[in-house]
């Protein structure tokens, strides 16, 4: 972003520069009505065009052209300032020749800061475990499962969705035990969202014992969110009701509860009636 910006106001600055000295240069060459520095708006065309290094030595044989084929004196006796349609020689190759060499310098500059930002991307990915290929393809198995793009699912059909996915974000022969401890938000009617299990896929296979979980994860999340956006284009706002893992501990309850009740039903069966 800098680095464009600064290629921008180079841009802007040799523009201005252009104007100033061969605004009066004679229509001729490389120089068109659409293409040369008589005003500011077709200079920075021109300028932009030639940060790209393409025809700059023709813009700059135009703007070199001297006696007999231009008039040193075409504006003599105006209020114009300048008194020819002549180019300038000397002033117009210092001009062109650190324009393509600085504008060339900052582009080569961009070029590296894209490459090693995606090179470091491309490194925290690999050392995270989990990259925007992984979460596309949760995407792709979910529609699957929700071919409706409701972006929910039973709670029930959780564990066939996580048995479809490939490590890391795959669990090899889950069961519905391991399903409840993601601690997954339940909506209404024990329905899951799609962005909470993904995300409870990542917490997991980041590990809370990572000390870089918080960090990576938030990374991990503006690619959850980017894709999550293109495959469900409306987000389905409701109230989460409880969590598979609170859901797992009542079930747990119930059980001990049962167990409770049938000690109790049995111990009162066998204990001798009162005289």
């Amino acid at each position: 972003m800098n680095i464009g910006t600064l290629l921008m106001l180079i841009i802007y600055i040799y523009a201005v520069v252009g104007v100033a000295m061969f605004g009066t240069v004679q229509i001729q060459g490389i120089l068109t009505d659409q293409q040369n520095f008589a005003a500011a708006d077709t200079a920075l065309i021109m300028m932009t065009r030639l940060a790209t290094s393409a025809g700059w030595n023709d813009v700059l044989a135009s703007v070199m052209i001297s006696e007999p084929d231009c008039d040193p004196n075409l504006f003599d006796g105006t209020k114009s300032g300048t008194k020819g349609d002549c180019g300038f020689g000397v002033f117009g190759i210092a001009y062109f020749s650190s324009f393509v060499l600085v504008a060339f310098l900052v582009m080569i500059n961009m070029y590296i800061a894209v490459i090693l930002d995606n090179f470091s991307e491309a490194q925290q990915a690999d050392e995270i475990g989990i990259d925007e290929d992984d979460i596309n393809i949760f995407y792709e198995k979910w529609m699957l499962f929700d071919p409706k793009a409701t972006q929910f699912l039973n709670v029930s059909r959780l564990r066939d969705l996580v048995m479809e996915l490939q490590p890391p974000l795959g669990i090899p022969d889950v069961s519905e035990d391991d399903i409840l401890h993601l601690d997954i938000p339940l909506y209404p009617t024990d329905r899951a969202h799609c962005i909470d299990v993904l995300q409870a896929l990542i917490s997991r296979t980041l590990g809370p014992e990572n000390p870089n979980t918080s960090e990576e994860f938030d990374m991990i999340k503006e690619l959850m969110a980017e894709s999550f956006r293109s495959a469900f284009p409306t987000l389905a706002v409701e109230v989460i009701e409880t969590t598979t893992k609170q859901r797992l501990r009542e079930i747990r309850a119930a059980i001990v509860l049962q167990k409770a009740l049938r000690r109790f039903k049995n111990y009162k069966k066998q204990a001798p009636p009162s005289p």
